[in-house]
């Protein structure tokens, strides 16, 4: 499998991400996954995984913020039958289920401190003790971690081990805010309008440019995941074939890009070549002949900023329904 297809979007900083991949996939190197919420972190996990050495193996997925700490340490490290009460059976934790594969942590931040010492100790020996048992077994894992939290100040706090934090921060990968990359909207919509689609059994839904225009205008506080289950309502509210304007039901607070804040020359300059050959490649559904006509460019003009913007023009076909 290859990033590009699991990651989606066309923009400097997926393309960034998508070579620093490049070069951690081959190695087993532990990596930190940074990000606000709902920005993919998971999906960055999965690609390193799928993508690496050891795809064939398990990908195992513990998310720290939802197991109760009364329970982190028989999810982590299993138990015996008659551990304590309940334990019927031997169950195996997800260190040894992702024996020879991959270990996600996601939301690494609300790992309590006393789970912290038990992973670093993990680390450091590659050893594991079911609960309830005295034998110790092997593991071999990569390791790959993510939160939205500022760790450096959870250490600062006392919330955060600073030795931990050293051993999973070996290589730290940062995935970008919607917001930042909105000329990532036209793909991600298309991929996610295609998959809705495929899974409802029917032809995938296409976008008026006024909607599309009013995707691209929202700051996205939730990132992906608001944007694909916002996409999941607007096709439902659609009634044909097309969504339009009136289908994409944003929050009543809801907050837009751009807005009083004064960017620097370059980052608004690229901002709006962004948003206007986003809007342009649209309009022309794609085509760069049409696109080259209607801006009074030629063709090689507008190859070179598609180039530039990190756009593909294959990327606008199919979204520029009639309004």
């Amino acid at each position: 499998r290859r990033k590009a297809d699991m990651l989606i979007g066309n923009s400097v900083q997926i393309r960034d991400l998508i070579h620093s991949l490049d070069q951690l996939a081959p190695a087993q190197t532990p990596v930190l996954i940074t990000g606000e919420s709902g920005v993919g972190k998971e999906l960055v996990a999965r690609a390193l995984h799928f993508t690496g050495p050891r795809a064939r193996e398990p990908f195992i997925a513990i998310n720290c913020g939802a197991v109760p700490e009364t329970l982190f340490e028989s999810e982590l490290f299993g138990y015996e039958k008659g551990a304590f009460t309940g334990a019927t059976s031997p169950h195996v934790g997800a260190f040894e289920a992702a024996d020879k594969g991959t270990l996600f942590l996601d939301e690494i931040g609300e790992m309590p401190m006393a789970m912290q010492v038990k992973l670093l100790r993990v680390l450091e020996t590659s050893a594991v003790r079911r609960v309830g048992s005295t034998e110790s077994r092997k593991v071999d894992f990569r390791l790959v971690t993510a939160t939205n939290r500022n760790l450096e100040s959870e250490i600062k706090e006392g919330r955060f081990r600073e030795d931990l934090f050293y051993r999973i921060h070996v290589y730290p990968v940062h995935v970008a805010p919607l917001r930042e990359r909105p000329e990532d909207i036209p793909p991600i919509v298309q991929h996610y309008l295609s998959l809705i689609a495929l899974r409802e059994k029917r032809p995938p839904r296409r976008l008026t440019s006024s909607a599309l225009e009013k995707l691209v205008a929202y700051a996205w506080p939730g990132n992906v995941r608001e944007l694909v289950n916002l996409l999941e309502r607007a096709t439902l509210l659609a009634e044909d074939d097309k969504i339009d304007a009136e289908h994409v039901v944003l929050p009543d607070n809801a907050a837009m890009t751009g807005g009083t804040q004064l960017l620097p020359y370059r980052d608004a300059k690229q901002q709006f070549e962004a948003a206007y050959y986003s809007q342009l490649m649209r309009t022309a559904d794609g085509n760069v002949s049409l696109a080259a006509k209607l801006a009074q460019k030629t063709r090689k003009e507008i190859y070179d900023a598609l180039k530039r913007l990190g756009l593909e023009a294959t990327a606008f076909r199919g979204l520029a329904a009639s309004d």
